[in-house]
């Protein structure tokens, strides 16, 4: 589970969630081993997937939209002072403080929180 919380930049962020050998499922019924989640107006702020990690891995980084002076936008990750501060909560949950590469390191420029919980092999052979 993905949920945005409160953050301070003006800039739209989001979460990039990876699966290295994985899938995510997605409502639709179809699968990617990447994903963009997006925190904007009009989306949930909350969002839940089924995760396939043969591995256990789970790859999270934050994402922002920059607007260049051309009028370009663009979708980054890791530029700037972009960097992430990153708590666990409990066992099974993290939460994500992140700076999203523009202007002075600031933290709560983004934050959300990701946690899971464990699927039992059935399920998870039953979508192969």
């Amino acid at each position: 589970m993905v949920e945005f919380l409160d953050s301070e930049s003006e800039r739209p962020g989001g979460v990039r969630i990876e699966v290295p050998g994985g899938l995510i499922h997605l409502p639709d019924g179809s699968a990617s081993k990447l994903l963009y989640v997006w925190d904007e107006q009009g989306l949930a702020r909350r969002v839940s997937y089924d995760v396939e990690s043969p591995s256990g891995e789970v790859l999270i980084s934050n994402l922002y939209r920059i607007r260049h002076n051309s009028g370009l936008v663009t979708e980054d990750g890791w530029t700037g002072n972009a960097g992430m501060v990153v708590t666990k909560k409990s066992k099974k949950k993290r939460l994500y403080r992140c700076s999203d590469g523009m202007g002075e390191f600031n933290p709560n420029d983004h934050v959300f929180t990701v946690g899971w919980r464990e699927q039992m092999a059935a399920k998870s052979a039953r979508k192969r």
